[in-house]
């Protein structure tokens, strides 16, 4: 059994977006690990508020823009994003938490090649068998194409995270491709 999650999600409003991020940091809160919010499309602030509006308090996630971590589009080293990650749930479990609870905005990544931000995506698996980290990767259905979404999206992350709950990837898969606007 992996002792981490690694999830996506695909939203196209605002408050789509935080009706599935609020829920899943909450469930990280509540099980004592440090959570992590890391914006592209919205400021810190922005999404501080947003917290705030969900009946989260915004004072127990800590909120990054991209631009302050190793996340680059242009240059793209999974190696060394792993690697990161891997720092950073250890010294959250170093800090006396259960692991670490983290959101990415991932419009960061929109110059990426699909492909490599797929493949990015699938060679994060062993991180999350091997650590208590729990990512939900959020794309933009609307900001990202369809074939990114597909790639990275749901061939990255086995399952999809819905205001609903959790989906399999090849039921999300379905619902990507009946979706007009995708």
């Amino acid at each position: 059994m992996p002792r981490g999650l690694h999830v996506c999600s695909f939203a196209r409003t605002f408050r789509e977006q935080f009706a599935i991020a609020v829920p899943f940091l909450r469930a990280g809160l509540e099980a004592r690990r440090r959570c992590l919010f890391v914006t592209d499309d919205n400021t810190p602030d922005v999404v501080r508020a947003e917290l705030l509006a969900f009946g989260l308090d915004p004072r127990m996630v800590s909120v990054v823009s991209s631009a302050e971590t190793p996340l680059r589009a242009e240059a793209l080293q999974p190696e060394k994003l792993h690697a990161a990650w891997r720092r950073a749930t250890e010294q959250a479990l170093a800090d006396g938490y259960q692991g670490l609870s983290v959101v990415v905005e991932m419009t960061w990544a929109l110059s990426v090649r699909a492909d490599a931000l797929a493949a990015y995506e699938r060679e994060a698996g062993p991180l999350f068998e091997d650590l208590p980290l729990h990512a939900l990767c959020q794309y933009n259905r609307i900001r990202f194409p369809v074939e990114t979404l597909r790639g990275a999206g749901l061939e990255g992350h086995r399952h999809v995270l819905t205001e609903r709950g959790f989906l399999d990837a090849t039921l999300a898969d379905e619902d990507l491709a009946s979706d007009p606007l995708a």
